[in-house]
């Protein structure tokens, strides 16, 4: 994928590139601020690919952002590496 030196950020992007593409993930607003070293605000993006078929998706918002009872989210990955 778009790779960087943050391990987690690096998780949810390659999490990300599985789900909607490489070239989708590296086109994305969250690779572009990742890229720009703004680390948090890169995983705040990626949280945004929340949708199937045009609606927002419940199982997929809890996967790409802070996760559920039962998982952590990509977005609380993506987060902690940077603490």
């Amino acid at each position: 994928t778009c790779a960087l030196p943050i391990f987690s950020w690096r998780a949810m992007m390659t999490s990300l590139a599985w789900n909607i593409g490489t070239g989708a993930a590296c086109r994305s607003t969250a690779a572009r601020l990742g890229r720009a070293g703004r680390w948090l605000e890169s995983c705040t993006a990626a949280t945004a690919f929340n949708r199937a078929g045009g609606r927002m998706v419940i199982g997929l918002a809890n996967r790409r952002g802070m996760g559920d009872a039962s998982r952590i989210g990509e977005g609380e990955l993506c987060a902690s590496g940077l603490e």
